[in-house]
């Protein structure tokens, strides 16, 4: 038997049946989308939500074809009330070039998260050839997703640690109205996809920094300044405990809500003890524009926003700069202010001498001379890793 019932005028699949919405139906909610025909088929160009489905867990698919123009086309998943959830997108103008033709963007309080999640679990390259109509197809069971193209039986990309916490919620599409990418033919099911395959083992980053306070978003007369807000100021914001992602990453964008269109600002806090005064390197990632005070002097300023230091720049977070801390005997306080234009709004940070043994013991690099090397220690270079 075929089980089906309607919730809000929606079908609902049961025992893995697909259910299709053709985009004509009242059922979808357009966002500046249009519903026209391309390549003999009904097509949609634009966005659209589907009303009355919960989706946590199954499958997703819909035909894409595009013209190679620049374009995002893809689907959402687990949609919010407030907007934020999951999505996965296609870069076909990219596709030649760069091997993130496929992204994996999670949205935190109406921020998609690209800039911050790069790389495997999160991007991958892709073929994908234009005006033809191929298959795009999602797989999502508990933290996991799986994407395919076209009639591969290997995903396109595998995503390992969906950003956001598990919640059932709306799903859709999302494209641009202007004739660059199209979708047909839609369908899902809410039961879940087989098992996944073992999820690789993740690492923490060896010297990651932890204990870390966030601040409320800055008022804006101190966007550009050079100088830390008054103590008065400091201590009229309210602050938030947070703590780094295995990389290491803060998603401030988790946290605090952008105040608008114009730039944003918060500081980022974290107390480091030293035995002794010593000079110790800081690697750091951030997204837009980070400040670097240790003890309240300004050590760093760094920009590193879309296309801010070339023009195929894309602001993708990584430990790319290094500052050197004097710290002094006892307690120090570090203080970073990180800016966010738009892609992502976070920072990152780690020991730069640090590095990790059998165990998951940590152990600062200072020369060879003095870090011996246990002899039933042996040391992969590619992983930058101690077994």
């Amino acid at each position: 038997f075929l089980f089906c019932c309607v919730i809000a005028g929606s079908p609902i699949s049961f025992a893995g049946e697909m259910v299709a919405v053709p985009f004509d139906s009242e059922d979808w909610t357009l966002a500046g989308g249009r519903v026209v025909d391309h390549l003999d088929r009904m097509a949609l160009a634009g966005g659209a939500t589907l009303a009355g489905v919960s989706f946590e867990n199954g499958t997703i698919e819909v035909d894409l074809a595009v013209t190679g123009a620049t374009s995002y086309p893809g689907i959402d998943f687990r949609i919010q009330d407030s907007g934020d959830g999951e999505s996965i997108y296609l870069r076909p103008h990219r596709i030649e070039r760069y091997g993130d033709g496929v992204q994996y963007g999670p949205k935190f309080n109406n921020v998609s998260c690209w800039q911050l999640y790069n790389g495997d679990g999160f991007t991958a390259g892709v073929d994908l050839p234009a005006g033809e109509w191929l298959t795009l197809k999602l797989e999502v069971r508990g933290d996991r997703a799986r994407v395919y193209l076209g009639d591969g039986e290997r995903p396109i990309l595998s995503i390992d640690d969906l950003k956001r916490e598990r919640a059932a919620g709306a799903i859709g599409v999302r494209g641009p109205a202007d004739g660059s990418a199209f979708f047909s033919n839609f369908r899902y099911t809410l039961d879940p996809p087989a098992e996944f395959d073992m999820a690789p083992w993740r690492n923490s980053s060896p010297g990651i920094i932890t204990g870390w306070e966030v601040s409320d978003p800055l008022g804006r007369d101190e966007l550009a300044s050079k100088q830390l807000p008054s103590a008065e100021a400091v201590g009229s914001l309210s602050w938030q405990a947070v703590e780094p992602e295995l990389s290491g990453l803060i998603n401030i964008s988790r946290h605090v809500a952008r105040t608008g269109r114009m730039p944003d600002a918060v500081l980022v806090r974290t107390t480091i003890a030293a035995e002794e005064a010593t000079v110790r390197p800081l690697d750091l990632g951030y997204s837009d524009h980070a400040s670097v005070f240790l003890n309240g002097d300004l050590l760093f300023t760094g920009r590193s926003a879309y296309r801010e230091r070339d023009p195929s720049f894309l602001g993708i977070v990584g430990y790319h700069d290094t500052v050197y801390l004097p710290l002094t005997k006892g307690e120090n306080e570090l203080v970073v202010k990180v800016t966010e234009v738009f892609g992502g709004w976070g920072m990152m940070a780690r020991w730069g001498d640090a590095v990790h043994l059998a165990g998951g013991v940590e152990k600062m690099w200072s020369t060879p001379a003095d870090f011996q090397i246990p002899e039933s220690v042996a040391w992969d270079s590619k992983r930058e890793v101690f077994y």
